[in-house]
């Protein structure tokens, strides 16, 4: 990663105006939200700055492909930083908001800074959490025949590594009508 580590250091040297928070380590390699491992990056810095990385890793590897896939969309930042990836653009007052929430704009303040929620608010959601109070997840094909029942999502990961939880839990909360070829229902 010497590469990768030299374009780091280099990269200190400069203080861009505009731009993004790096992660010196990246998060999938155990790097942490602290300050020390991150950087504040150009657009076109941090584009490169992935491009690097991904030099760091096996050919088709996960992580690689990772690596890939962020510079491809910081990339598309460098052109043109206030566009969302379809070409549609936000309003003015929208990216103050958005650059404010991503460091940028230090005057920036959120609205709910020092709020509370209402105990009526706090109330409702626990009620909704707690409405859905199941023994098992059922795996059914789409016709309805019972394939497997599951203890929990975390027991479904677990024995089909290829699965995606939030596409199951779509599912489960009725965004959608199955998942991987199968319906799934809470054991109720």
């Amino acid at each position: 990663m010497e590469n990768y580590y030299e374009f780091i250091n280099n990269c200190r040297l400069e203080t861009p105006e505009l731009g993004h928070y790096h992660h010196i380590i990246p998060k999938c390699l155990g790097g942490s939200d602290d300050e020390s491992n991150l950087i504040y990056l150009s657009y076109e810095n941090h584009q490169k700055a992935h491009m690097f990385l991904s030099e760091e890793f096996p050919p088709n590897s996960k992580e690689r492909n990772q690596q890939l896939l962020s510079a491809q969309l910081l990339n598309s930042w460098t052109k043109n930083p206030d566009v969302i990836l379809n070409g549609w653009s936000h309003s003015e007052e929208t990216k103050i908001k958005m650059r404010g929430k991503r460091g940028l704009n230090p005057n920036y303040v959120n609205p709910f800074k020092g709020k509370k929620h209402s105990k009526e608010w706090k109330e409702n959601l626990s009620k909704k959490n707690s409405t859905i109070n199941f023994n098992s997840i059922k795996q059914l094909t789409k016709e309805g025949v019972l394939i497997r029942e599951y203890t929990s999502i975390s027991d479904i990961i677990e024995k089909n590594q290829q699965y995606n939880k939030s596409n199951i839990c779509s599912v489960l909360k009725g965004r959608g009508k199955s998942s991987y070829g199968y319906r799934w229902e809470y054991n109720i």
